[in-house]
């Protein structure tokens, strides 16, 4: 949290600080306890994981507005980054900013959009990359300064570091059209990364990209019918 000051956005370090009777620096973190009062702020519930699931799957829960989480944890040295999603990743990076009842909306409209187009995986892949350059590692402007939304940043020390610190590091205006068609890596610290004006032009985003996945969607249809 020090290390997030000036960094982070006020909805996540405002929202760690309303969840603190259940989440907070000096205990583990009950997950039910957790759960419960997310639910009560905004009808979203933990669904424990083991790992990584498919990103159908995944979406699928949040239609349903469930977030699934893991409860297995990063060692000391794997602070910086981490391939894989974690409890801390899960916990500390998504579920605080999913208190806020218009952050949350967004989150589900995005799961709906999966389950809508879930048995398409072109459609699947373009949402999985929205999802991955904004709710995993976005940047917004908030009072015209960048700040960082993204869980993916928010849970990785060294990344969070890096965007302030490193010249290294490209951010780019956000671009609908762009991050849909551009591949992501798991594997390392992202090379670039997208700042939105605001969230409601993050969230004004989401017509957009259903149209996409409409003509998208009908576009591989043809072609499986052509194919015929």
């Amino acid at each position: 949290m020090d290390n997030l000051q000036g960094k982070a956005t006020d909805l996540h370090c405002e929202n760690v600080v309303l969840l603190k009777d259940v989440f907070n620096g000096d205990a583990i973190p009950y997950l039910d306890k957790l759960s419960t009062t997310l639910y009560s702020k905004t009808g979203w519930q933990i669904h424990i994981v083991k790992g990584f699931i498919p990103a159908a799957d995944f979406l699928e829960l949040l239609s349903e507005r469930k977030f699934a989480a893991s409860t297995w944890l990063r060692k000391p040295e794997e602070l910086d980054y981490l391939e894989e999603p974690d409890m801390f990743h899960d916990v500390f990076g998504h579920l605080p900013v999913l208190g806020n009842e218009a952050y949350a909306h967004f989150v589900h409209e995005v799961g709906k959009l999966g389950h809508k187009f879930s048995n398409n995986a072109v459609c699947i892949d373009l949402i999985e990359r929205f999802y991955w350059y904004t709710i995993e590692f976005g940047l917004v402007k908030e009072n015209d300064v960048t700040k960082i939304f993204g869980a993916g940043i928010i849970s990785s020390f060294g990344e969070s570091k890096r965007i302030f610190e490193d010249e290294s590091a490209i951010i780019k205006p956000f671009s609908l059209q762009e991050i849909l068609y551009l591949p992501f890596d798991k594997s390392s610290i992202q090379p670039v990364y997208y700042v939105a004006d605001s969230f409601e032009q993050l969230y004004g985003t989401l017509p957009l990209l259903e149209q996409i996945l409409e003509e998208t969607y009908e576009k591989e249809t043809r072609m499986v019918i052509g194919n015929r």
